[in-house]
């Protein structure tokens, strides 16, 4: 595997399954904190949470602020915090009003077909290939229909398009701070993070006060879901994404985007009690099959070496 990673062990795979149902969970959290908050709040939570967390992380593994010293470096960290954090968790809290957390989910799975044109444009060393150009065919056209999938008769027509583009507009997002991480300059992986969900909490805490005011009259279920979205998808999951890609590489990382989809519409549908059109499901598929093929070099990569121990 790549930069002396090698195959992973039964731990690796164990922390994968759990990442990624953790991740699947994190648009039904969500989902269920706008019963209390509105979708600034969502979102300035989320990072305002989390920040502090990924804080003590970073002391605990010996980890430096001192990183961070040149202004090179917070230009990235600022960028990452507002394009790839702030932006894409209102969009998604914004579009979970109006889609079920299953459809959000799915839309957040095509993040590697997203990922792969803005990579090729804004990355020297990233080259296109005919699997490559195939996956992103089939991806897209899982997206298209996506979008055009029809929700449950419970939502709103009017703004059930709007959400369904705020949510692929999240995706964008992401993206985007994939290649803005990917540019930065060499910056402990926790320290960035926590500096971007800090900028993020920056930017989002008093956009929600000026639109949404002080949260009044909370439920209880709203506050935990809130509290555990900020505390395990985005704070917990980050940590163990550094201890993955560091003991096991990238490309196992990278089966993740599997993962999440398939446990989001779990999540939403066996829990939430959500309804999903059959053409959602065909959307599913043909977004995983476009992954598959644009990942097709990396996966094959992946099974051909020996285990390493998690350390």
């Amino acid at each position: 595997m790549e930069n002396g990673s090698a195959t992973p062990s039964l731990a690796h795979w164990i922390i994968i399954l759990v990442l990624g149902a953790i991740w699947g969970s994190a648009f039904m959290a969500m989902d269920l904190a706008l019963d209390g908050f509105g979708p600034f709040w969502v979102a300035a939570l989320r990072t305002g949470l989390a920040a502090p967390v990924l804080l003590a992380l970073a002391t605990i593994t010996g980890q430096s602020f001192s990183a961070l010293t040149s202004d090179r470096a917070w230009r990235f960290v600022v960028s990452a915090g507002v394009f790839g954090m702030a932006l894409p968790f209102f969009f998604l809290s914004w579009g979970l009003q109006y889609v079920p957390s299953a459809f959000a989910g799915i839309a957040m799975g095509s993040l590697p077909i997203v990922l792969v044109p803005l990579a090729y444009l804004l990355l020297p060393d990233e080259t296109l290939s005919i699997t490559k150009i195939a996956g992103l065919v089939i991806g897209f056209l899982g997206l298209i229909l996506l979008v055009g999938a029809n929700g449950p008769s419970e939502i709103d027509a009017d703004f059930s398009m709007m959400g369904r583009i705020a949510c692929i507009a999240a995706t964008l997002g992401y993206a985007i701070a994939s290649v803005i991480t990917r540019r930065s300059p060499k910056v402990p992986a926790l320290i960035f993070s926590c500096g971007a969900l800090s900028v993020a909490a920056l930017v989002l805490i008093p956009l929600a006060l000026i639109f949404e005011g002080v949260p009044k009259n909370v439920p209880s279920h709203a506050v935990w879901a809130i509290i555990y979205a900020a505390l395990f998808p985005t704070a917990l999951a980050a940590y163990w994404r550094v201890l993955i890609i560091r003991s096991a590489g990238s490309i196992f990382m990278s089966l993740v985007a599997y993962l999440v989809p398939a446990f989001s519409v779990v999540f939403g549908v066996l829990i939430l009690g959500e309804t999903l059109e059959p053409r959602t499901y065909f959307a599913l598929a043909l977004i995983l099959s476009g992954i598959g093929f644009s990942q097709a070099k990396a996966l094959r990569m992946l099974f051909g070496f020996n285990s390493k121990p998690l350390t």
